[in-house]
């Protein structure tokens, strides 16, 4: 179910204080880690 999803990754990029890309897409990346001046997807 999309809703329960959605939810569930919202939690996970709080949780590991991730950001959303900014152009976001069903089937690209849903996530970025900014870390040690790198951005992992």
């Amino acid at each position: 179910m999309t809703v329960q999803g959605d939810h569930r990754e919202n939690e996970l990029i709080h949780l590991f204080e991730l950001r959303k890309p900014l152009n976001p897409t069903l089937s690209g990346v849903d996530a970025v880690l900014d870390w040690n001046h790198q951005q992992i997807p």
